[in-house]
């Protein structure tokens, strides 16, 4: 952990001395997308738990999707140091096709389930993945594909301010699909996609670095202990 923080100072300083006017706008759009990407899969991870307290979500699957969910916040961490490479004129393919990999392990695991608010939730990381993808890409001219239509899920939080200053914007077939979408949301699934809309405006770069950091580390600490749990659970056997 000791030598992770070290090398994560190093990037933060790095992208400090790299980042001047257009170039610096392109990194913390891209910074910013990894940080809602994060935020997403702390929220998802947060909805999941509840859902399995809840009865929604059985133990096994529980413990599928939090190895899921840590496997993705390993990834995601590195995001952050495609952002560096990126910078620096490099190919950050590497890093950011394991981080789609991950995602897409995840939601595999995810819509088998039924359970239609962690569906949502997961449409709605799987945008914003590509989104930070595609700005990631941007900072050095990669050349990348037009990005996606956004899905339901991350229609809604287009719609509550969370991407607008991408320039990403939601036609009347968007909106008609919005207020369906928003029918079928369990209450939980709701308020946390409307807890991505949380503005990062005034933040540097360095700062939210950082950010990005911590959750996707509190992702991999959090899924460590949900597994223990719920493997210590099992391994008790019915009590007598």
């Amino acid at each position: 952990m000791k030598h992770r923080k070290i090398a994560f100072v190093s990037l933060v300083l790095a992208l400090a001395v790299l980042c001047s006017g257009w170039a610096c706008q392109q990194t913390k759009s891209a910074a910013v997308a990894a940080n809602r990407y994060a935020n997403a899969l702390s929220d998802f991870q947060d909805a999941e738990i509840t859902a399995h307290k809840d009865g929604k979500v059985d133990d096994a699957t529980h413990v599928k999707i939090q190895s899921a969910l840590k496997a993705a916040a390993e990834a995601g961490s590195n995001l952050d140091k495609a952002i560096e490479i990126a910078q620096n004129g490099g190919d950050p393919t590497q890093y950011v096709d394991l981080a789609v990999t991950t995602f897409n392990e995840l939601d595999a695991v995810v819509q088998p389930t039924g359970n239609q608010g962690l569906a949502t939730l997961s449409a709605a990381l799987g945008d914003l993945l590509k989104n930070a993808v595609t700005l990631i890409q941007a900072i050095h001219g990669a050349s990348v594909p037009a990005p996606a239509k956004p899905s339901g899920g991350l229609a809604l939080w287009l719609t509550l301010g969370g991407l607008g200053v991408f320039g990403m914007a939601i036609d009347l077939n968007g909106i008609i699909g919005l207020l369906t979408l928003i029918t079928q949301l369990e209450p939980e699934a709701f308020d946390l996609i409307v807890k991505l809309a949380t503005s990062l405006k005034g933040q540097t770069t360095e700062q939210v670095l950082a950010l990005n950091e911590q959750l996707f580390g509190k992702v991999q600490q959090t899924a460590d202990a949900e597994i223990a749990a719920t493997q210590g659970k099992q391994g008790q056997g019915p009590s007598k």
